[in-house]
């Protein structure tokens, strides 16, 4: 019984992660015009005219969240992923807990262009023990850094971000 239910929260978490990602997708696609990048010498001094995030570089930016999604939802709702799903419910949770935190703090598509990248580390708790046999280390570490940096990133935004 408990394993049923474990397998139908993972689904949930999985489901409501695609449904972050389509949010961040739409985001990211539409573009904000008003966010303006400029470029920079090596020495860090700008040049040229400000102008918005091309859209080459959020296109990639989707696909990174959208293959990373796609990756980390098919093994966590695997048999192999189900063994650690407490860890994947975690990641699952922090994730949209950086969605929901980068969308309300501050300008919402600067914050969401980065947490597609965040997005990485999904596959890299799901598959932390096939990595960690690769990197002959104990896959409690892989995830644990996964969720580490997630974690980072939520109280970065949350905590000295925050308008308060």
């Amino acid at each position: 019984m408990t394993g049923n239910i474990s397998r139908v929260v993972i689904w949930i978490a999985v489901a409501f992660g695609a449904a972050a990602g389509v949010a961040i997708a739409i985001v990211l696609l539409r573009g904000d015009p008003t966010y303006l990048i400029q470029a920079r010498t090596r020495a860090g001094m700008p040049y040229g005219e400000p102008a918005p995030v091309s859209f080459a570089i959020r296109a990639f930016s989707v696909t990174i969240l959208v293959a990373s999604s796609i990756v980390a939802g098919w093994r966590a709702v695997q048999d192999e992923g189900m063994l650690l799903w407490p860890v994947v419910l975690a990641g699952y949770a922090l994730f949209a807990l950086n969605v929901i935190v980068a969308a309300t703090v501050g300008p919402a598509f600067p914050a969401l262009l980065v947490v597609a990248w965040f997005s990485l580390l999904l596959p890299g708790i799901v598959y932390s023990e096939p990595i960690g046999e690769l990197l002959r280390g104990p896959p409690w570490m892989i995830w644990g850094l996964c969720l580490l940096a997630l974690a980072a990133r939520v109280a970065w935004l949350g905590l000295l971000k925050s308008p308060v």
